[in-house]
């Protein structure tokens, strides 16, 4: 499957689309899977919107969390 997105578009928008063009096919006979057990991905996929996306399906999501942005401390104008 091959599947095009504007090179400045985030990963996040895209992934529901290619989530539902997923088909996994079974060792045997039967339709293919359209659920997988697990999606492995970089930092790119560790958004709040694609982990919730997995969650709500029931796919445990394997990908590396991004650092908890914080803000700093301003220092004291002179």
């Amino acid at each position: 499957m091959l599947l095009v997105a504007p090179g400045q578009g985030g990963d996040a928008p895209m992934f529901p689309h290619l989530m539902e063009q997923l088909k996994i096919n079974r060792a045997g006979p039967g339709r293919p899977r359209t659920r997988p057990d697990r999606v492995r991905g970089d930092k790119a996929y560790s958004s709040k919107a694609i982990r919730t996306h997995l969650r709500d399906r029931g796919v445990v999501a394997e990908t590396r969390s991004r650092p908890v942005r914080r803000k700093l401390p301003q220092p004291p104008p002179l």
